[in-house]
């Protein structure tokens, strides 16, 4: 009953906020993403994105999930129908060379580390899940035990400021 009455409640969330959804595209700011969250995970599957210059990024302060800093995040939020996800997020390899498609910075710090957010680290969120061990090889992050209808911001970013084209798979986020 009460599971019911949740569901119908994000039905109703996500028609209202649909028009002004995040058009699958990544956020510089986490509090301005989670303002725009879309209602169904599933929308970025198989999406790429690239994470920003740190010229233009807006990190927040604190520590990114566990270990490792901001340095050039991308958010993308999004409110859940499921109480566990499995994202993959995989540096996409240039075709000639092979190599990941990321900007290596002074140090030869190269990859990215991604985390999930219930809210925004500067307005007092809480990390669920996340990898700070910068790898230019694919990260599934999963996490489990999230509240349905909830708002999550899961971020994208480089290590020491690389910029890196990535894609997402969506792997589960059912109900």
């Amino acid at each position: 009953m009460i599971r019911n009455l949740i569901l119908t409640l994000l039905v109703i969330f996500c028609a209202h906020f649909n028009s002004y959804a995040q058009n699958n595209e990544i956020i510089l700011d986490c509090e301005v993403a989670q303002e725009l969250p879309v209602c169904d995970l599933q929308d970025f599957d198989d999406s790429q994105f690239t994470n920003p210059d740190p010229a233009n990024a807006n990190p927040p302060g604190g520590d990114l999930c566990g270990g490792g800093v901001f340095n050039n995040p991308g958010w993308i939020s999004f409110v859940t129908g499921s109480t566990d996800i499995e994202v993959t997020i995989s540096p996409l390899l240039d075709d000639i060379t092979g190599l990941p498609l990321c900007d290596t910075v002074p140090g030869g710090q190269t990859g990215i580390q991604v985390a999930l957010w219930e809210g925004c680290p500067d307005a007092g969120g809480n990390c669920v899940a996340g990898d700070a061990n910068c790898s230019d090889q694919p990260i599934t992050l999963t996490a489990s035990g999230l509240d349905i209808g909830q708002t999550y911001n899961l971020t994208i970013d480089g290590c020491a400021g690389s910029v890196c084209t990535v894609s997402i798979m969506i792997n589960s986020a059912q109900a």
